[in-house]
């Protein structure tokens, strides 16, 4: 997960699995797109199944949904501290002052404060909640229950009495708060759909989507966001769709080069966006408000495949961004960065580097220019 840090001028990203093979957390100087500190975690700390929540105080919040944790986390220092066992998953208010958790004995609501002092929760409700979303008067989960496992339960926000009940068609899989006291749900089933339900989780719109597991609210411009595969008579393509939130008419749409689709969008300032890749390479991309991509903030490499052009004292490697690096030997200087991915294929009688790229193979001179 991924959370913009407005005031700071920062954004944070988990990633589960990074170059070391453990997870960890990258803060990022938006105004420069460069790393400041990788947090590295470990079994010790925290697990594979980590999201972050960024409270009003500014104080950095890490739910390990695989260890029922919840950390504090100071990312100046790169320090974690436990604040609550038993946690599942958890989501903030609106005006980031209260944390709802959800763990095995329910749901509860805690003021921050609260919650360092170590102080009981404002309330507490019984049941098997997942699938967390809040608003400023409603709190909505998935109740897992003794029957379908498909309802939506809406509780009070203020006292966890509960003020509504639906039942959906087909089982849920994302939930988001949109404007306006309505809430945005996925389905899965034979049709994945994206309904709009009201306050009183009563369904007042529907559409048909690709299969998707993330779904965003664009409230600058007001739009729900989601990314899928969707078939082609081609045979298929990555897409962003966007949906108008009150009535999910079409509302962007861009099809995304490659497999590694952003899957979560932040809102960065007025006109821009920060596509978060849940599984893949570790980057954060940058959207324009047309969900062009028009940068991209890389968080950790990978190599993924290498060849060594021993008569020409070059090594080249390939990461997992679609790059190649030139490597000059025996003193490991830079050489450069030329656009392709692996795998690699040297003709060194030829001088020529073979590469993926998204189009194709292409072939590469010593100077990194496709010349086939």
């Amino acid at each position: 997960s991924a959370v913009v840090d407005a005031a700071r001028g920062r954004a944070y990203v988990y990633h589960a699995d990074s170059a070391e093979r453990r997870p960890v957390i990258s803060v990022i100087d938006l105004a420069d797109g460069q790393v400041l500190r990788v947090i590295r975690l470990n079994a010790a700390t925290a697990g594979g199944l980590g999201r972050l929540l960024l409270p009003a105080s500014g104080q950095l919040l890490l739910v390990d949904a695989e260890r029922r944790e919840l950390w504090s986390v100071d990312p100046d220092q790169g320090v974690l501290a436990p604040l609550l066992s038993d946690a599942q998953d958890a989501t903030l208010s609106p005006d980031g002052r209260t944390l709802y958790i959800t763990g095995p004995w329910g749901l509860a609501a805690y003021g921050l404060a609260d919650l360092t002092a170590r102080r009981a929760p404002m309330w507490e409700a019984a049941g098997q909640f997942d699938r967390l979303a809040a608003n400023k008067t409603q709190v909505v989960a998935l109740n897992h229950g003794d029957g379908p496992q498909r309802d939506l339960v809406a509780l009070d926000a203020a006292t966890g009495d509960e003020t509504a009940r639906a039942t959906l068609p087909d089982y849920p899989n994302t939930l988001v708060a949109g404007p306006d006291g309505t809430w945005a749900v996925t389905t899965t089933g034979e049709k994945p759909l994206l309904h709009v339900l009201d306050a009183a989780l009563e369904p007042t719109h529907e559409v048909t989507i690709p299969y998707t597991d993330g779904l965003s609210y664009d409230a600058p411009r007001n739009r729900y966001l989601l990314a899928g595969f969707r078939s082609t008579a081609g045979g298929g393509e990555s897409v962003i769709l966007g949906f108008a939130a009150h009535d999910l008419a079409p509302d962007g749409e861009r099809v995304w080069p490659g497999i590694s689709t952003p899957n979560q969008f932040l809102s960065w300032g007025e006109d821009r966006l920060l596509g978060y890749t849940r599984y893949g390479s570790a980057r954060l991309d940058v959207l324009d408000a047309d969900l062009k991509p028009t940068g991209r903030m890389i968080t950790g490499v990978r190599a993924m495949d290498m060849v060594l052009d021993d008569a020409a004292g070059r090594l080249y490697v390939a990461d997992d961004h679609d790059r190649v690096h030139v490597i000059g030997l025996p003193d490991g200087q830079a050489l450069g960065v030329w656009d392709g991915g692996a795998p690699l294929a040297l003709d060194a009688a030829n001088k020529r580097l073979y590469v993926n790229l998204t189009d194709g193979v292409a072939a590469l001179d010593d100077k990194g220019t496709v010349v086939a």
